[in-house]
């Protein structure tokens, strides 16, 4: 990094960040300046009596429009109305590595939609160009706080499937039965059971989750941690019951119910199931 005295009033200092993509320029005025100036070169925020800056490189692209005029690309929603108010400064980089830098506070800017017109400017076809603005990481800062942002694309409460039919109106016997297919769990650790309950004749039903190492295995376990579920007692009556079951490190199970009494007319059970994480 470096500062350069520019021998103006006020002590104006001119300060550069270095950043990728070479050094960007801010214009600082400095009252009272004893010692020296230290400013993170790691940063690609600089914040100037005031003006705070970045480079627009990640945010949105710079590119040659006219010999006055630059097009700006790729404006993120957060920036999509830019003003000139924005922009802090624009270095013009040539191919010859030489550069001029344009400052906001000189009143040279003029934007239109995506286009900023900098007024005595003499831009070709082969420049690029680094526009500051003072405007906050995209998703990354609230000002309001001082604070960094992140966005978790998978949070852990959004962690599970949409509802699915295990099994429709299947029929209860008096012996424990497969109701529905095995169901993965790997990954979750919550298995919520809905049970749509037609009791008709059946009385004294109940319900089981059972555990299995492998898919198609033949072997089924009690999980002494999930007791049998009473669906009903007696006759019983219509309704519908959710249920919780933690399955923490069990990747297959296997629900099963019986009736205490089929009856002449047994009840019937339609299930639907979430995985949650």
């Amino acid at each position: 990094m470096a500062i350069e005295n520019l021998g103006l009033k006020d002590r104006e200092y001119r300060s550069y960040v270095e950043t990728s993509d070479g050094e960007v320029a801010v214009r600082a005025k400095i009252s009272d300046f004893d010692g020296d100036i230290n400013i993170n070169s790691e940063s690609t925020s600089v914040n100037t009596n005031g003006l705070t800056g970045k480079p627009s490189n990640g945010d949105f692209i710079t590119s040659y429009n006219t010999s006055n005029s630059i097009t700006c690309s790729g404006l993120p929603s957060t920036i999509a109305n830019l003003t000139s108010a924005d922009i802090v400064s624009i270095t013009q980089v040539a191919n010859d590595g030489s550069r001029t830098i344009y400052f906001g506070d000189d009143n040279k800017f003029i934007v239109s939609g995506n286009v900023i017109s900098v007024d005595g400017a003499s831009f070709v076809s082969t420049d690029s160009f680094i526009i500051q603005t003072n405007i906050n990481d995209v998703n990354a800062y609230d000002s309001s706080t001082n604070t960094e942002m992140t966005t978790v694309l998978n949070p852990v409460w959004d962690r599970y499937t949409d509802s699915e039919e295990l099994v429709s109106a299947q029929d209860l016997t008096s012996s424990y039965v497969d109701f529905g297919s095995e169901i993965d769990l790997r990954g979750y650790s919550k298995l919520v059971v809905g049970v749509i309950k037609d009791v008709n004749d059946s009385q004294d039903v109940d319900m089981k989750i059972l555990g299995k190492t492998v898919f198609g295995g033949t072997d089924e376990y009690d999980i002494d941690s999930i007791p049998v579920e009473r669906l009903w007692s007696g006759a019983g009556s219509d309704g519908k019951t959710m249920y919780v079951f933690d399955i923490t490190g069990i990747p297959v199970v296997q629900v099963q119910a019986k009736a205490g009494v089929a009856g002449a007319t047994p009840g019937n059970l339609t299930i639907n199931i979430m995985k949650v994480y």
